[in-house]
């Protein structure tokens, strides 16, 4: 379960802000032109937190899967974060938004997933020169 915990508590505050009525959200103009950024950078981690999950497990999934399944968790979080604000006082939900989020999972999945195959390596070459 403690793989799992970041993932919950990250997922929890993501919900937390898409509860923030748009009155009470900064209304900066520099900020919002950078609307789709902060939604990639937003999922960039939790797209990384869910693969190290289903990295670390359990279950401990092999790259190819726990990349797939973590895009695919991280996208679909997304999609109902954009539908669940839609319930919010003055917000909406955009497709380009979860667009912007998928791309971030994808990225930080795949980083992690990366990184982890890397080290994997990196531990089958250390046992090679024993």
């Amino acid at each position: 379960m403690s793989a799992w915990l970041p993932v919950v508590l990250y997922a929890a505050a993501i919900a937390t802000m898409s509860s923030i009525p748009a009155d009470r959200l900064p209304s900066s103009e520099t900020l919002w032109s950078f609307d789709k950024v902060i939604h990639a950078a937003e999922y960039f981690i939790l797209g990384a937190l869910v693969a190290r999950a289903f990295h670390v497990g359990p279950p401990r999934l092999r790259a190819v899967y726990a990349f797939g399944l973590a895009l695919a968790a991280a996208a679909v979080f997304g999609v109902a974060d954009e539908l669940y604000q839609t319930t919010t006082p003055g917000r909406s939900g955009n497709r380009y938004d979860a667009y912007a989020d998928a791309a971030g999972a994808m990225l930080g999945a795949l980083a992690v997933t990366f990184l982890h195959m890397r080290k994997a390596d990196d531990g089958n070459r250390s046992e090679l020169r024993k």
